[in-house]
């Protein structure tokens, strides 16, 4: 990896890395110019300086700069050092939505609702321009210390996706968890699979984890591929049921079944969430599970062996009060003559 901190690049001074993933490392800089925090991304060392790669990052760039929209991380320029190029974009002063889950374990309705709506006006902008991101993702996606939404690496995801292959390491990494069926298949991507992303980051957003978390990749998409999330109603309390059904029908594995654009979800969002009021959400761990069969079974053993207890006791005890308690009786009158007489005096 190039040491670049510290050092002076086309007026951009380099002061610290904010992040870095598969294809790039994001830099933290000011220009000394306008005298102003910038983010600059530079091509990660390991994808190569081949021409190829080299090409498709700045023709991406170019794209992602025609992007304007407040939601959208605004992209200024470009900036090369020796045989790697480096994409100048806005600074946003806050965190990116990985981390936010993570340091909260979940975010609330309202705080989904909110991030949700900004995050499908940059999605759906971005679409009627042509582009599709194709990796949509909590990680992808800043919260700046306002609450306002900003998308970043518009279309570089795409383009490196498209070059380097569906089998290659570059295509999966980190964004498994967010892939659509379509694309898990080899199929080409459309703004339907970005739908899809968004649906299961909402979904992360309010359980804390992704549709299928599983560990093992393979687990994963085959989850993506033939099974169905947890319904929100398994895991905690208070979703309302019309916002459960757009996220899920987002996840829809037929494309056919799934919104066709982003507009529709916030008409069907705004819609309700206008006479919609906050549901009281309680984690799971918090309210009565259903048991499981073995706990039903479990209880209901404990439960005779029980009653058998009691039954023996009540058996013993009825043994021991009639041995040892006898009962005077009609008979037992007959056979003592003295208490017989002292009777008949008594009735008399």
């Amino acid at each position: 990896m190039i040491d670049l901190i510290g050092k002076n690049i086309d007026g951009f001074r380099i002061n610290s890395i904010l992040g870095e993933g598969g294809m790039g490392i994001v830099y933290k800089a000011t220009d000394t110019k306008l005298e102003r925090n910038v983010a600059i991304k530079m091509m990660h060392p390991r994808t190569g300086n081949s021409s190829n790669v080299f090409t498709q990052f700045r023709k991406e760039a170019k794209h992602h700069a025609k992007l304007i929209h407040t939601n959208i991380v605004t992209v200024y320029g470009m900036l090369e050092y020796y045989s790697y190029l480096g994409i100048i974009m806005e600074y946003v002063d806050g965190v990116n939505l990985g981390e936010m889950i993570y340091r909260n374990g979940r975010l609330n309705y309202l705080q989904t609702l909110k991030i949700l709506k900004q995050l499908l006006a940059g999605i759906d902008h971005a679409h009627k321009k042509g582009f599709i991101h194709r990796d949509i993702k909590p990680s992808n996606i800043l919260i700046d210390n306002n609450g306002n939404v900003k998308i970043m690496d518009f279309g570089i995801s795409k383009s490196l996706f498209d070059s380097a292959g569906f089998d290659t390491p570059f295509s999966k990494m980190g964004t498994v968890y967010y892939m659509s069926p379509e694309q898990i298949k080899g199929e080409k991507a459309t703004a339907l699979s970005d739908i899809y992303a968004t649906g299961c980051t909402a979904y992360e957003m309010l359980t804390g984890n992704p549709p299928f978390n599983y560990a093992n990749e393979f687990d994963v998409m085959e989850g993506h591929l033939k099974k169905l999330p947890l319904p929100f109603s398994n895991l905690i309390y208070g979703i309302p049921e019309w916002f459960e059904s757009i996220i899920f029908k987002t996840l829809e594995k037929n494309t056919r079944n799934r919104y066709f654009d982003c507009g529709q979800i916030l008409d069907d969002i705004n819609r309700n969430s206008t006479t919609a009021q906050q549901p009281i959400i309680i984690p799971v761990q918090d309210r009565k599970i259903k048991p499981t069969n073995y706990e039903v079974r479990s209880k209901n053993i404990v439960r005779a062996l029980t009653i058998l207890i009691l039954l023996i006791i009540l058996i013993v005890m009825a043994y021991i009060v009639v041995k040892f308690f006898p009962v005077s009786s009609n008979t037992q009158l007959k056979d003592d003559p003295k208490r017989m007489k002292t009777m008949d005096q008594y009735i008399k």
